[in-house]
């Protein structure tokens, strides 16, 4: 068996191991059905000499030579070998936006294209923008008005009267002479109130505080004025009117009047000094047999037996009578209703077990729960609705539940149009974590309104809440 084949049968892969088994050289190869090919790597150099593995920095020398063997092709009689051939490809002839880098290119000539500007057009236009440059000072153009606007009907020719058209501002240079005094100014023209008596045209003249001054000749007295006669009666009422009053004065004493009361008749019923008086007399003597908070009894007939001291029935007896008593009824705890139930605001037997422990229910009667489930934040989100008037919701345990991603939780009464008050404020949780809460005074809502659940920063989150409703 050959080396070769010996490497190959035993590693039956690339490379092959000169002397197997003993830890030889190993040789690079490459397997190619069962054959191993040498895998070679080049150098440079003269003979004895290593110039370095050939790659990116040292790379292998070429030159190129002609067919006929010269040593180097010569640019002018070798450059037939060197053109391209002509063809569809892409090296051959460029697609149209083939995107193939050709590398620079002179356009020595190009025809303008229908209707492109020419040298002389843009030199048309370049005068033309300069003389609009000329005129333009800062963001203005500046304008000469070369003669007056015409006459005529037109807003800016001529103004309508209260036409409304804004004409600007207006500086008054002058003004008649008959301009408005100021106040306080000396007398002369102005503007001023004036009347007229038939001839001329007077001054309406005023006092030093700018009152007008007005003389009343004369002046018919309205309808239902008083005469001279009427005063002098209204005169003689006032007289009797104030001698009323000063009478009233006199029984007046600092803010109470005072009466001398010459006699009166006591009203049908009334109590009499006799019925006063015994009135006392019996009050006085309840008073005497209460002692601190409690009243005094003598039993002065009669004793006190077991008979007429306990209940008629015994303890463990069946039951029977009215309840006057202060045992309950024992029940059986079997699943069966305890008894029947009464009609409200009749009398009822409280119950308890066989052994006479009184049974209570800790759970109010009006007693709800509810539940919901989240996948994202909320903002007063209804979880109980109101009750109704005269009646609110009580609140005695709470239980959040949080999932993935930390937040915070609260919950809100809806006070109607929008606005919510908090009553129980902020928790703010882990992700992953939850609260179980009891209370054992319960959490009180304002009358008929509504339960609500707000949430900020979560993603899946619980509660579960229960409570009772209550009258108010």
């Amino acid at each position: 068996m050959s080396l070769l084949l010996f490497v190959h049968q035993l590693f039956g892969a690339d490379n092959v191991e000169a002397d197997a088994g003993s830890g030889g050289a190993t040789f690079a190869s490459d397997d190619i059905s069962s054959v191993q090919y040498p895998r070679i790597k080049l150098i440079k150099g003269a003979d004895g000499v290593n110039d370095g593995d050939i790659d990116d920095a040292n790379p292998y020398p070429i030159e190129l030579r002609t067919p006929n063997g010269d040593s180097a092709m010569d640019d002018t009689a070798d450059a037939v070998k060197a053109v391209l051939q002509a063809g569809t490809a892409a090296i051959g002839k460029l697609a149209a936006n083939s995107g193939v880098d050709i590398g620079d290119v002179d356009v020595l000539s190009s025809a303008l294209p229908t209707g492109a500007a020419t040298e002389a057009t843009l030199d048309a236009i370049k005068t033309a923008v300069e003389l609009i440059d000329n005129m333009i000072s800062g963001s203005e153009a500046q304008v000469d008005v070369v003669a007056s606007l015409p006459a005529g009907t037109n807003a800016i020719g001529k103004l309508a009267a209260n036409d409304g058209v804004d004409i600007g501002d207006v500086d008054v240079a002058t003004l008649p002479s008959d301009t408005f005094v100021a106040e306080d100014g000396a007398l002369g023209k102005g503007v001023l109130l004036q009347v007229d008596d038939g001839t001329d045209r007077k001054n309406v003249a005023g006092d030093t505080d700018g009152h007008m001054q007005v003389d009343v000749q004369s002046s018919a007295l309205p309808a239902g004025a008083a005469t001279a006669a009427n005063q002098s009666t209204a005169n003689t009422a006032l007289a009797a009117i104030q001698t009323a009053v000063e009478i009233l004065d006199n029984v007046v004493s600092g803010n109470e009047a005072q009466v001398d009361v010459v006699t009166s008749a006591l009203p049908t019923g009334a109590a009499t000094e006799t019925t006063l008086a015994a009135v006392q007399t019996a009050v006085e003597l309840i008073d005497n047999a209460i002692s601190g908070s409690e009243m005094q009894v003598d039993i002065v007939s009669g004793t006190v037996t077991a008979s007429n001291a306990a209940g008629d029935v015994a303890h463990d007896a069946a039951d029977s009578g009215n309840p006057v008593k202060v045992g309950g009824k024992a029940v059986a705890h079997d699943g069966t209703e305890p008894g029947t139930a009464v009609a409200e605001n009749d009398r009822a037997n409280f119950t308890t077990d066989r052994y006479g422990r009184q049974l209570v229910q800790p759970v109010h009667p009006n007693f709800w729960s509810v539940t919901a489930n989240y996948g994202s934040a909320q903002t007063d989100t209804e979880l109980k609705a109101a009750p109704g008037a005269g009646y609110a919701l009580r609140i005695t345990d709470i239980v959040f539940s949080n999932g993935p991603t930390a937040g915070n939780m609260k919950l809100t009464e809806d006070g109607g149009g929008g606005s919510a008050a908090d009553i129980l404020e902020t928790m703010y949780f882990a992700a992953n974590g939850g609260a179980a809460l009891h209370f054992t005074t319960p959490i009180p809502l304002t009358a008929n309104l509504s339960l609500e659940i707000t949430s900020v920063t979560v993603t899946n989150h619980s509660v579960t809440i229960n409570g009772y409703t209550e009258a108010v």
